[in-house]
């Protein structure tokens, strides 16, 4: 299940505009797979990109939650919706 935060800001959104977000102002601290391991990164909670750099292991204290795919694939699929929406509309006039 997508996290509460991008699930909740994506089901109110009522057209591609309300979609638009500073990723900047989203962020955690996520671990996700890579290869045959794990890193850290920050992942936007809207629309699951990763944002910047790796994160040592070192620097980190606690675990952090597991990467959120399921929020990127969510966006992806409303933003998809959107545009369908508009093709559609703009073939018609």
């Amino acid at each position: 299940m997508a996290n509460p935060i991008g699930a909740s800001f994506i089901a109110n959104a009522a057209s591609i505009e309300d979609l638009e977000h500073d990723c900047r102002t989203h962020l955690e601290l996520r671990e996700r797979q890579k290869g045959k391991g794990t890193a850290y990164a920050y992942q936007c909670l809207i629309c699951g990109e990763a944002v910047g750099s790796e994160v040592s292991k070192k620097g980190v204290s606690i675990q952090p939650l597991p990467f959120d795919e399921e929020v990127g694939e969510l966006y992806s699929s409303v933003k998809f919706r959107f545009l369908e929406e508009m093709r559609r509309v703009r073939a018609v006039q």
